[in-house]
């Protein structure tokens, strides 16, 4: 068995998977801001994003994960003010996750 080349749909699907991460990625980023928001007035993160409704955001985003396909975000807060998780849902049960403390989005299964 010799080892498979990425042909042209891999290369193709791997834009296609990349384009609607960072599209995501970029509605993340309202919801990051109202979170900080939320965090300046009241000394702490919401428990849930419905509490940055209407005042921070006139609604929750949802994640694009394909041109037909969207998802909720999910949201953790950490205990005592020390951050939050904010992520989606991607094809094959694996979930991109942004980490408040990193400050950087990882892939998890």
């Amino acid at each position: 068995d010799q080892p498979r080349s990425r042909g042209l749909g891999d290369v193709y699907k791997r834009q296609i998977h990349d384009h609607y991460r960072l599209a995501s990625e970029a509605r993340a980023a309202t919801i990051f801001t109202a979170l900080e928001q939320y965090r300046a007035e009241s000394g702490e993160y919401p428990e849930t994003l419905l509490e940055l409704v209407p005042r921070y955001l006139p609604s929750i985003e949802t994640a694009q994960v394909s041109w037909f396909r969207e998802t909720p975000f999910y949201y953790r807060h950490y205990q005592h003010g020390a951050g939050y998780g904010l992520g989606f849902a991607v094809h094959g049960g694996y979930g991109h996750v942004y980490n408040s403390q990193d400050g950087a989005w990882i892939m998890h299964d």
